[in-house]
């Protein structure tokens, strides 16, 4: 199994990936993973996704549906950069950090500068909370949220954007 699709794209924006399967029966089933975890299944060689790391690290497992099969076959790994972190980060982004992390309730963000917007997406990068409180330090409510990995994505005044990742227990 190869795969292939763009290799740059903006955080938040959809993205191709495509599998090229040789010698595989005609039935099958395809587990995509981001960084292993899973995020979706097809029965065609393409997925589309929402980009939500700086790096994302696509994965696709190839399992044989037919009769009397049990093969699977792990693709090897495609990378999709997030445009603004090629050719590497900016000299004078601003520091963030997420804590308690694991979170219960609420979620502290701080940064070394005023956030104009915080977003919380699962691992498809569904956002599951949009905030517009600004200041550099912002209280994000979690606690409807079930257990997992999340990723917070802050925006900063001069287009900055720093995105961490969080676990809710």
């Amino acid at each position: 199994v190869g795969l292939t699709g763009v290799a740059v794209a903006h955080v938040g924006t959809s993205v191709t990936v495509n599998a090229t399967i040789t010698g595989a029966a005609s039935g099958y089933v395809l587990h995509w993973k981001n960084h292993g975890v899973e995020f979706t299944t097809t029965t065609i060689p393409t997925v589309t996704y929402t980009k939500i790391l700086t790096v994302d690290s696509i994965t696709a497992t190839l399992v044989s549906t037919g009769r009397g099969c049990y093969d699977s076959v792990v693709s090897g790994v495609k990378r999709v950069a997030d445009v603004t972190s090629i050719p590497g980060p900016a000299v004078n982004a601003p520091r963030m950090t997420c804590y308690p992390n694991p979170v219960h309730n609420e979620l502290i963000v701080e940064a070394g500068a005023a956030m104009c917007g915080v977003v919380v997406c699962d691992l498809v990068g569904q956002v599951v909370f949009r905030g517009a409180e600004c200041g550099a330090r912002v209280t994000v409510p979690v606690g409807h949220l079930t257990a997992g990995m999340y990723f917070v994505k802050c925006s900063f005044g001069d287009g900055g954007v720093v995105v961490e990742r969080f676990v809710k227990e």
